[in-house]
């Protein structure tokens, strides 16, 4: 009897454990960008990288953030920590209009680069996200 307890303990020893996936530091929200507007009119894209719980978003580290458009006029194609809204945010947002002047799909691409930090290290983060805007009458 002994010996079978022990097998049973050994085979399940034995079986791998299923970990969770680890859940991301951090996330871009563009929510509250202007996604329709007419030609001839102006939008504004409004980012904010939010820190997940436990998380921050450093502001003492690089962070770096080029945007890039066909068919929209940026205000702005480079932004760095001091564009922020709020330079000491621990979710930093930021606002960039944009002007629109001919009718079609569009859209904002988002080349963020910034360091994500818990109570003992910081992490660079690297991450491209694509805001869409139609512009039509």
């Amino acid at each position: 009897m002994y010996a079978t307890v022990f097998l049973i303990g050994l085979s399940l020893a034995g079986q791998p454990k299923e970990e969770a996936a680890p859940s991301k530091k951090y996330s871009l929200d563009l929510s509250k960008t202007t996604v329709e507007l007419k030609p001839g009119s102006s939008g504004q894209l409004w980012l904010q990288i939010q820190a997940a719980p436990g998380f921050k978003i450093s502001t003492e580290a690089p962070l770096k953030i080029a945007l890039s458009s066909d068919n929209l006029k940026l205000h702005k194609t480079a932004l760095g920590a001091t564009d922020a809204k709020d330079q000491k945010a621990t979710s930093p947002e930021f606002g960039v209009k944009f002007g629109a002047e001919q009718e079609g799909e569009c859209k904002i691409d988002v080349d963020a680069t910034f360091f994500v930090c818990d109570a003992k290290i910081c992490e660079r983060q690297k991450e491209k996200v694509t805001a869409l805007v139609k512009v039509k009458p």
